[in-house]
């Protein structure tokens, strides 16, 4: 019997194939899709984390308002615990001309050791072999010469010439792992370039930057909460012991001040001699000669000790000497990746569950459709003395066949090819190593067990269920659902007024209410998922589209020096007007937000207000970022401090809110900055430049830099570009849930239609034996398909809207929102391709409906 029942179970899988393999497919692709975003976050964190410790990535860098000493390094050494290496080098930012076009680029002066901290990969080309050649960041900006041999220009600050090097390498350095430019205080605010040079070809140079790495830190994930607690401790460690090497600092720069205070002070002295027209030659003379003795009196060291002060206020400021302790949270690269990386997990948080749950339901109803088809069998096996459990077994070996397989498949695909796909994507625009695969075996081991269980448990229940009855109730198969009445019956003047086959249509509907209710959830949820992908890339669109075309009307914004404000307009194209353009904070209850705040003329000329026409000298408008966090409407008092007023509070009163999307800004009008911050002067040019091209906008920006009075230049075209590049990720990401989302929508109607058609063979084949033509009696199936797919579609719209809304919030950052309103195009692609999807489903079931025998499927149990 056993054998016979082992041959029977195999013919069995081979006739319900086709079911087995549909239910396995939506395990793999609810299972693979809750594993596989699940993973992909932290599968690029340890990546990238395994990069920086094969690369000895810093995890501290030090920078100071004062530099260091050449023997900071070796004392700090001996004053922290745990360092494993510190090095300090010479870094600056400065004009350089790289193959004839001058470019922002900073200068690096180091060792190119294997054991040291930024450890660089060469790309291309060799290490430097002598002092004429350098090597140069592979990311530096598209615009720049990569060839290996271009011409280099650096100015020489001690004979003020131009020294030229070649480039003879290009270089990966784990500092600059983003592609996105650094930013730099010169020039447009964005790097071109990194130029590295062979420290040791060069006379030792002043140290500028110093960085630490601690050998207990390579144990943690530089993105985990452990490491994060570790490098706290370690900062604080630094600050602690930083204000004696400061003071050592001041002391050490001051006295190399000396002997050129002591020559100023004396030259200012005799300059006072000669200048007095009151004395006579003689008397010059007398007093010129008098001043070497003077220089050895206490007095004279006085005037030293004041002209050193002032020289040292000239060079370094008043502002107090400080160390800047910073970590990779600081670093540009690390931190954008940190926070990429996080919007994959926010997506994860809501897309794969919903996947994984429709796929769990159209599972359970497949499996129970399986079991209530073969009931007639089970009767059979039962009348030849077969015994329940035997009889389980065969659903049993379904369940656990289409569940493992699905799991196994499934867990493949989330745990190495989704997270793979996205790498691959992020590796285009960060330095990422080779891919580390770590998943959450506890997660993964959940998943797929509950998907297991809940699929057995219900082939259990089912099962048993049927195999109760007895064998004449087994063999005779269940009664098809009777037909009942329908609320719309119950108004006539609609319902008298629908088609026959109509009616018919909808009381079938509703008499297989379990068929609807599927239908219902499995494409209701699919369209949801799919109008939230369609929506994601409508949110992540606006960057481009509206942000900087409809609200960023200005080209760039051009910080000038004192001398250049009182001159004339220096920019001659397009419009252009004198504004305030600072920086500052708005403060919170919970937390404060950075902002950039412009004023000037004609504002609205450059800035696309919600409200222009409102907007005068005594407005204040702040982005609705601004807004949100501070918990604030127009008519509300907000506290601001601008760093330029030493960080001073002031309340204003907000008069409208705007919308922007990239960063905050306070836009208030020339009244209110006289009334409220009279001691801040205008001191840059917002220019919208009108030219036709982006080629155009930096090819005059590249001018405008050149102007002997520009400190710097704010583009926001190169903001625009940032942005570009960290969205093209999430764009992608989007495509993947669109094509995910599509494939288990087809298979989900795939499914249940394959259901509906099962359980109304008999009636198909009735139809025909009356009369009925084959395309009246598909339709009368398809009505019932379309109907309900119809209404599943109108629902999954509604769900989409809520999930699009939540997962843009999940994905929102500080300085960074996204659009939440679902563009139309999206509706529209969405239905179509729901329709599409359940139209190609039908067609692919026209031989199956056509292929029915009528005498057989009309045969009666009996």
């Amino acid at each position: 019997m056993k054998k016979t029942f082992t041959k029977y179970i195999f013919s069995s899988i081979k006739h319900d194939l086709s079911r087995l393999i549909a239910i396995f497919v939506i395990v793999v692709l609810g299972l693979g899709f809750l594993v596989g975003l699940k993973s992909t976050s932290p599968d690029l964190q340890a990546t990238m984390s395994n990069y920086f410790n094969d690369t000895n990535f810093m995890d501290v860098y030090i920078q100071s308002t004062l530099g260091f000493s050449n023997d900071d390094v070796d004392e700090l050494n001996g004053e922290l615990t745990g360092v494993s290496s510190i090095e300090g080098y010479y870094q600056m930012d400065e004009f350089a001309y790289i193959d004839g076009k001058k470019n922002e680029t900073r200068l690096i002066y180091r060792d190119f050791d294997d054991t040291s901290i930024d450890k660089l990969t060469l790309v291309s080309g060799k290490f430097p072999e002598n002092s004429s050649e350098v090597l140069m960041l592979n990311n530096s900006s598209s615009t720049v010469n990569h060839e290996i041999g271009t011409e280099v220009k650096v100015l020489n600050s001690e004979t003020n010439e131009y020294d030229t090097y070649t480039i003879c390498g290009l270089v990966k350095d784990p500092f600059y792992v983003s592609h996105v430019g650094d930013v730099t205080t010169i020039g447009s605010g964005v790097l071109d370039a990194v130029l590295y040079f062979d420290s040791s070809f060069y006379e030792e140079k002043d140290i500028t930057i110093i960085k630490i790495r601690y050998s207990e830190a390579r144990k943690y994930n530089t993105y985990s909460k452990e490491y994060e607690d570790f490098i706290a401790q370690k900062v604080d460690e630094i600050n602690e012991v930083s204000a004696p090497f400061i003071e050592k600092r001041i002391e050490d720069i001051k006295a190399q001040m000396t002997d050129m205070a002591r020559e100023e002070v004396l030259k200012q002295l005799t300059d006072m001699i000669n200048n007095n027209e009151d004395l006579t030659d003689e008397m010059k003379q007398f007093f010129i000669n008098a001043l070497t003795e003077f220089s050895k009196t206490e007095e004279f060291e006085n005037l030293v000790a004041s002209q050193i002060d002032q020289t040292f206020e000239e060079q370094f400021g008043t502002t107090e000497a400080t160390w800047y302790v910073l970590t990779r949270d600081e670093n540009q690269g690390a931190y954008m990746f940190k926070e990429d990386s996080t919007k994959v997990d926010a997506i994860s948080t809501v897309f794969p569950v919903f996947f994984f749950v429709i796929a769990l339901l159209v599972s359970i109803t497949s499996v129970t459709r399986i079991i209530n088809k073969d009931r007639p069998q089970m009767g059979t096996l039962k009348s030849l003395g077969y015994s329940q459990g035997m009889i389980y077994t065969k659903y049993l070996i379904y369940g656990l066949l289409t569940s493992i397989l699905g799991a196994i498949v499934g867990v493949i695909f989330g745990l190495f090819i989704l997270p793979s796909i996205i790498g691959f994507m992020y590796g285009t625009i960060y330095d990422l190593g080779a891919m580390v695969y770590i998943g959450d075996p506890g997660s993964i081991a959940l998943y797929s067990i509950l998907m297991a269980i809940l699929i057995v448990l219900t082939i259990t229940i089912i099962a048993f269920a049927s195999l109760k009855d007895n064998v004449s109730s087994l063999m005779l198969g269940k009664a098809p659902t009777p037909g009942k009445k329908i609320m719309l019956e119950h108004i006539p003047f609609i319902w008298k007024h629908l088609k026959f086959n109509t009616k018919s249509m909808l009381r079938n509907v509703f008499r297989f209410k379990k068929n609807l209710i599927m239908m219902l959830i499995g494409v209701g949820g699919c369209t949801g998922l799919l109008l939230t992908g369609f929506g994601l890339k409508d949110s992540l669109s606006v960057i481009n589209t509206t942000q900087f075309n409809t609200i960023i009307k200005y080209d760039f914004i051009a910080k000038l020096d004192s001398e250049g404000m009182e001159g004339e307009d220096p920019f001659d194209v397009g419009i252009s007007s004198k504004s305030y353009y600072y920086e500052g904070d708005a403060l919170g209850p919970k937390e404060n937000v950075d902002f950039y705040m412009i004023s000037t003329n004609s504002l609205t000329n450059y800035i696309g207000l919600d409200h222009p026409e409102t907007f005068d000298n005594d407005s204040v408008v702040i982005t609705n970022q601004i807004a949100d966090i501070l918990g604030v409407e127009a008519g509300d008092n907000i506290t601001i401090r601008l760093d330029e007023l030493n960080n001073t509070i002031t309340q204003i009163r907000v008069t409208d809110i705007t919308q922007n999307y990239v960063g905050n800004y306070l836009y208030v009008g020339e009244g209110i900055m006289k009334n409220y911050f009279p001691t801040l002067v205008q001191n840059s040019y917002i220019v919208d430049t009108q030219l036709a091209s982006n080629e155009e906008v930096n090819a005059y920006i590249d001018e405008v830099i050149e102007y002997p009075n520009v400190l710097s230049v704010i583009s926001s075209q190169n903001t625009k570009l940032v942005y570009e590049s960290v969205l093209n990720n999430l764009d992608a990401i989007v495509v993947i849930i669109v094509l995910l989302c599509g494939a288990l929508i087809a298979v989900v109607i795939y499914n249940l239609t394959d259901i509906m058609v099962s359980e109304r063979i008999k009636e198909i084949a009735t139809l025909r034996v009356n009369g009925y033509y084959r395309y009246e009696s598909l339709l009368y199936i398809f009505r019932e398909i379309f109907f309900m797919s119809g209404v599943g579609i109108i629902i999954g719209l509604v769900v989409g809207v809520f999930l699009h809304g939540f997962v843009i919030g999940g994905i929102e950052s500080i300085g960074l929102t996204f659009g939440h309103v679902i563009g139309w195009q999206s509706y529209i692609y969405t239905i179509l391709l729901a329709i599409g999807f359940v139209c190609l489903v039908c067609v692919l079931f026209f031989r199956k409906i056509n292929a029915i025998k009528m005498a057989e499927a009309l045969k009666s149990a009996e």
